[in-house]
C-alpha cells in the first residue's frame, strides 16, 4: 500500500547566485517549484518586523541603516528606511532577534530581545533615535511583544520554553494543544477518550479539535511541507519531535489568504543552525515497575504488562568548517517501545471471543454442553436456535444427545483447532466470552532530521531540511484496528500473531528569500512529504496450511 503526497508551491523568482555545488540539489527544488506551483505568499512558518524609524520630536528618519540579527545563528539581513521612515523584514525564521538601527548625526539604537512566533507579522512603534554620535549607542533590552499589523489571525504559540518545562507523556509536541483555550477531546470514537500519547507512532490521529471544528479539520505542517494524510480523517504522516523544532504554532481562525489549509492549522518550525557548535545526548525512559496496572486489565483478571519506553537521542548543530554564512542542525532518536498495548492503547489491545470447548471440538453438542458454552445469554435471543442441541444428523439419522462427531469434517476440524484457542474462562460471562487475551507488541520507531542555513548576503537568504522517520510496529488481529470489540462472537488473532507495519516517510522543504527594497520581499520555495508503508506477516509459515495440518490440497475434499 503507498501514499504519496506531494506538494509544491512558489511566490517568486529567485535571485540567481553562484555557486556552492554541495547546495545545487535545493536549487533545483527551488527552480522546480517557480515552474510548477501557483502563486502564494509565506507559508513556511516565517514572520515579519516592520516599524517607523523617528527623531526624538517624532519626525521621521529617511535612509536609516537597520540591521536584523539571528542571535542563535548570527544570521544578518540589513535594509535601509524608506522615505517615510518605514522598514519592513519579510519572511523572517522564528527565533530571537537583535536589531540594530544607525544614522549620521544619531546615537546607535540597540533593540535586543526581539522575538519572533512562526506567523507572526508585528510592529515596532517607539524606534527613536538620540542626537549623538554614531560610535554611541542606546540599549534598549527589555522584551518586544510588538503588535499585530497585518493579520487578525487567532494563533497561539508553543515556545521551546513550553516544550521544556511543561509534562508531556510522549515525544510530540502537538500533545500541548490540550492547554490551549477552545481545545477539547476529539471524538475518535464512542469511548470519545483521546490518543494515548504515552506511545510514539507514525500516523496517530489528531486527538483535539478547536472550538467545534470537523474531525479532519486540522493540518499539520513541519517547515511548510504538509504533513497531514488527508484519507484518513487528518492522521500524521511524520511526527513532529520536540527536540527537533524551536517552536510550534496553532492558527484556529482569520488566518489569510497564505494559508490554504483550515479551519486549524499547526505550524512546527525546525531548529536552525547555530554560529557557535552546540550539542545535546539525552535518553527519556519509561518502566512497567513504576505503573500500576491499567483499570481494563484489572477488570478483566490479566496482570500488568512489563513494558518498557527508551528514548535515547541527541542533537548537534553549529557552522560548517571553512565557511562563514553557513550553518547546520541535526537530530536523531530512536524510540524503542517494549511489549506496550497493541493499536495504541489498553481498550484496543484487551480482546475476548466466544470459541468453541474442547467438548464441542470432539462433537458434543448436547443441551448441557450449549448451555456452558453461551452462558446466562443462552436464552436472551441473541443465538437464534442455536442455543437447542441438535437432534438430526446431515444424513437424516437421529442423534444421541446432540453429538455430530460423525459429520465432523476434517478440513473443519483443522482449521478450528489451527486458528481458534480453547476457552481461558471456566464459564462463559454475561459479556457472552469465555476467551480472554491481552495482545503486547514492540512498536520501535527511528527519526532524523537535517537543516542547513545560508545567509548568502544581508539580503538573501536560504535554507532546506529533510527529515526521515521509520516505523516497525506488530499488528496482531488485523491492520489498523482491532476489529474484536465490534463482533457478537469477539475476535482473536491473525495465525502467526498478524503482521508487522512497516513504514518510511520522507519530508523535505526548501526556502530562498530576496530583499529588494525595505517593503518589497520576494520568497520562494519547494516542499515534498512521501509516505511508504507495508504490511508483512510476523511468520509466513503460521499461515501455510502445514501449520495446521490441512487435510486437503484444496480448500475441499474433491
Amino acid at each position: 500500500m503507498n501514499k504519496n503526497l506531494t506538494e509544491l508551491d512558489t511566490a517568486h523568482s529567485a535571485h540567481v547566485w553562484g555557486a556552492r555545488r554541495v547546495l545545487s540539489f535545493f536549487v533545483c527544488l527551488v527552480l522546480l517549484a517557480m515552474m510548477c506551483g501557483p502563486a502564494a505568499l509565506a507559508q513556511v512558518g516565517a514572520a515579519s518586523l516592520s516599524g517607523t524609524v523617528q527623531d526624538q520630536t517624532g519626525a521621521i528618519v529617511p535612509g536609516a541603516t537597520v540591521n536584523l540579527q539571528n542571535t542563535a545563528s548570527g544570521a544578518q539581513r540589513t535594509l535601509q528606511s524608506n522615505g517615510a521612515g518605514s522598514f519592513t523584514f519579510s519572511a523572517i525564521p522564528s527565533g530571537d532577534y537583535k536589531l540594530t538601527v544607525e544614522h549620521a548625526g544619531f546615537k546607535q539604537l540597540v533593540r535586543t530581545a526581539v522575538h519572533l512566533n512562526p506567523g507572526d507579522s508585528l510592529a515596532l512603534t517607539d524606534l527613536q533615535l538620540s542626537l549623538g554620535d554614531v560610535s554611541q549607542s542606546v540599549t534598549v533590552n527589555t522584551t518586544v511583544a510588538g503588535l499585530p499589523l497585518d493579520s487578525g489571525q487567532l494563533s497561539s504559540t508553543i515556545t521551546a520554553g513550553d516544550l521544556e518545562r511543561l509534562s508531556v507523556v510522549g515525544r510530540d509536541p502537538t500533545e500541548l494543544e490540550k492547554i490551549l483555550p477552545g481545545f477539547a477531546i476529539r471524538n475518535l470514537s464512542s469511548a470519545n477518550q483521546p490518543q494515548d500519547f504515552s506511545q510514539v507512532e507514525i500516523g496517530m490521529p489528531t486527538p483535539y479539535s478547536s472550538n467545534g471544528s470537523p474531525v479532519a479539520g486540522i493540518t499539520l505542517k513541519l517547515d511548510g511541507a504538509n504533513l497531514t494524510d488527508a484519507g484518513s480523517f487528518g492522521a500524521a504522516l511524520m511526527n513532529i519531535d520536540n527536540s527537533f523544532v524551536s517552536e510550534v504554532q496553532v492558527q484556529t481562525s482569520n488566518f489569510g489568504a497564505d494559508q490554504s489549509n483550515g479551519p486549524v492549522v499547526i505550524t512546527g518550525v525546525t531548529k536552525s543552525g547555530t554560529d557557535k557548535y552546540h550539542g545535546s545526548l539525552y535518553t527519556y525512559a519509561r518502566t512497567y515497575q513504576l505503573n500500576a496496572n491499567d483499570w481494563l486489565s484489572n477488570y478483566n483478571g490479566l496482570g500488568r504488562p512489563d513494558d518498557r519506553y527508551v528514548y535515547p537521542g541527541g542533537t548537534f548543530s553549529g557552522p560548517i568548517p571553512h565557511t562563514k554564512k553557513l550553518t547546520f542542525f541535526a537530530g536523531a532518536e530512536y524510540d524503542a517501545q517494549r511489549n506496550i498495548y497493541a493499536y495504541g492503547s489498553s481498550g484496543s489491545a484487551i480482546i475476548h471471543a466466544l470459541v468453541p470447548t474442547a467438548a464441542m471440538r470432539t462433537g458434543d453438542f448436547s443441551q448441557t454442553t450449549l448451555n456452558a458454552y453461551l452462558g446466562p445469554n443462552a436464552t436472551n435471543g441473541n443465538y437464534g436456535t442455536f442455543n437447542v442441541a441438535p437432534t438430526v444428523g446431515d444424513d437424516g439419522s437421529g442423534l444421541t444427545n446432540g453429538n455430530i462427531a460423525a459429520f465432523l469434517n476434517p478440513g473443519a476440524i483443522a482449521l478450528v483447532n489451527g486458528t481458534l484457542p480453547l476457552p481461558t474462562r471456566q464459564e462463559t460471562g454475561t459479556d457472552g466470552f469465555n476467551w480472554d487475551a491481552q495482545n503486547l507488541v514492540n512498536n520501535n520507531v527511528g527519526q532524523f532530521v537535517g537543516r542547513v542555513d545560508y545567509n548568502i548576503t544581508p539580503r538573501n537568504i536560504f535554507f532546506a531540511r529533510y527529515s526521515f522517520e521509520k516505523q516497525k510496529q506488530g499488528e496482531p488481529e488485523v491492520p489498523y484496528y482491532s476489529p474484536a470489540g465490534s463482533s457478537v462472537m469477539g475476535g482473536v488473532n491473525t495465525p502467526g500473531y498478524g503482521v508487522d507495519n512497516d513504514v518510511w516517510v520522507h519530508s523535505g522543504a526548501a526556502n530562498y528569500v530576496t530583499q529588494f527594497t525595505p517593503t518589497l520581499t520576494n520568497e520562494m520555495y519547494a516542499t515534498i512529504t512521501s509516505f511508504l508503508e507495508s504490511f508483512d506477516a510476523r511468520e509466513i509459515a503460521a499461515l501455510q496450511k502445514g501449520a495446521i495440518d490441512y487435510p486437503y490440497n484444496g480448500a475441499f475434499n474433491n
